[in-house]
Formats: structure tokens, sequence, C-alpha cells
């Protein structure tokens, strides 16, 4: 491969590798951004205090849980 192609590579991977930066920043923003708000929305629809810290108890629970299995398979799957 010569030089000039190589340079053409290396530039369209930090291109690739600074959209998909960018694309990550603005989705944890927005994960970020809807898990901080769920409280006081369920609050604002009239949950108590109680119910909120069930269901986002729960919805944590069920995070991790399935993100514990979904690890174990992959390292099961083992290709």
């Amino acid at each position: 491969m010569n030089k000039n192609k190589r340079t053409k590579v290396a530039k369209l991977a930090f291109r690739f590798v600074l959209t998909i930066g960018i694309v990550n920043l603005f989705a944890d923003l927005t994960y970020e951004g809807a898990r901080s708000i769920t409280g006081p929305f369920m609050g604002s629809l009239g949950a108590s205090a109680t119910v909120i810290g069930i269901v986002v108890g729960c919805g944590e629970l069920l995070g991790y849980g399935l993100r514990s299995f979904t690890g174990f398979l992959a390292d099961k799957r083992d290709k």
C-alpha cells in the first residue's frame, strides 16, 4: 500500500471514530437526561415517593440483571 493511500485510509478511519464519538456523546446526553427526570416526571403524574422508588429500583434491577445475563451468554458463545 502506498503512502498516499495509507494517509487517505487513516483520515477516513479518524473521521469515522470522530463521528461515532459525537453520536455517542449525544446518545449519552439523551439517555442520562431522560434518567434524571424519571422521578420528577412520575411525581408530576401523582406518584408517591414510595411508588417512584419501587418503579425506578425495579427498572435498575431489571437492567443490571439483563446486562449480567447477556454478558454471561456472550462469554459462553466464545466465537
